[in-house]
């Protein structure tokens, strides 16, 4: 985070959310590289990584609160999972 602007502005974060063994998706994390990472595509700056880290969903940017929200609140458990 850059404080020295104002207001401040978000330079870059990653939230990581780990899931229990017996879920088949380990982990969730949500992603907001710096502008000059080397993506080959540079829309990809905000993306999703869905247990795999060799697999890169494109988002649309949340806020920090609104990424804790989803963890917290929104993050259901299947009563199915798949396999």
């Amino acid at each position: 985070m850059n404080e020295n602007i104002k207001p401040a502005e978000i330079i870059t974060y990653d939230f990581e959310i780990r899931f229990l063994e017996e879920n088949p998706k380990k982990f969730l994390r949500l992603d907001l590289n710096r502008l000059e990472h080397n993506h080959e595509d540079k829309r990809k700056r905000f993306h999703i990584h869905p247990g795999n880290d060799d697999l890169m969903i494109h988002a649309s940017p949340m806020s920090p609160l609104e990424i804790l929200h989803l963890f917290l609140y929104n993050l259901k458990k299947p009563e199915r999972p798949r396999t």
